[in-house]
């Protein structure tokens, strides 16, 4: 397949979110899409704002953000949110403010997710600040959630392209993570296991084996989705050594 060099300010397909603060005693929203999860334990979401907006001022004042996914029902407000700077405008009213335990990171009942935030690091690039904020409370509203947790397609998150400036729904359902790479059977005997083991170290002293994990990690969930998981072997793994002997391991814990 042929490829071809690009300019390198390149973007991809990102969440359209609100980001919730107070400046200077108001509520304000600016739209955002340079969002990330940063951290597993304690969950932590990165933020990417310009200097210059208002949005900035009122993080680093307050040390504390909301983060709100509008559907498309709000993608007016929203865009406005994007093309109007709260040191110009009040945008205050724009939704039904609700608010978790941090009084100075306002939620919008209107969104079907919001994640009230504490600053925990600020990282200056040369226009930008990123925000990385550990997440304290995260609302979700009952119509989008299937068994205790969200479907995206309920709640109908907006996407954004750039530099095409184009907003997008979601898309059908392509597959399940961590299950559809089970499929690709490249041949891969138990020695070549230990090398992709997920947070399991074995150590062989004498004939007495033994097994670290650390129990702090995570990779995400099981293929059932009702646990996630802390360590694994990905199948059985021969004691190096002791080819004739394999060990099989998976910890976890369940979905809280």
């Amino acid at each position: 397949m042929s490829k071809s060099r690009i300019g390198n300010n390149v973007f991809f397909s990102m969440p359209v979110t609100l980001v919730g603060t107070v400046v200077q005693k108001k509520v304000n929203f600016m739209a955002v899409a340079w969002v990330s999860r940063v951290n597993a334990q304690p969950p932590e979401i990165g933020i990417g704002i310009n200097k210059t907006h208002a949005t900035a001022e009122g993080i680093i004042a307050n040390k504390a953000f909301s983060v709100c996914f509008p559907n498309r029902e709000l993608m007016v407000r929203t865009d406005y949110c994007g093309i109007t700077s709260g040191k110009a405008a009040d945008k205050s009213k724009l939704f039904k403010v609700f608010y978790g335990d941090i009084k100075s990171a306002p939620m919008i009942e209107e969104c079907p997710l919001c994640l009230e935030c504490q600053l925990t690091e600020t990282v200056e690039g040369k226009s930008n600040y990123f925000f990385i904020g550990e997440i304290k409370g995260a609302f979700a509203d009952d119509t989008c959630l299937d068994e205790g947790a969200i479907d995206p397609l309920k709640a109908d998150y907006l996407l954004l392209t750039m530099p095409d400036n184009h907003y997008w729904s979601l898309g059908e359902k392509l597959g399940d993570a961590w299950k559809e790479g089970k499929k690709y059977h490249q041949p891969l005997d138990s020695n070549m296991r230990r090398y992709t083991m997920k947070n399991v170290e074995m150590t062989l002293e004498g004939n007495i084996l033994t097994m670290k994990v650390d129990l702090s990690k995570e990779f995400g969930p099981s293929s059932s989705g009702k646990t996630i998981i802390i360590a694994s072997t990905e199948g059985n793994v021969a004691v190096e050594g002791h080819e004739e002997a394999k060990v099989g391991l998976n910890v976890y814990r369940k979905k809280s």
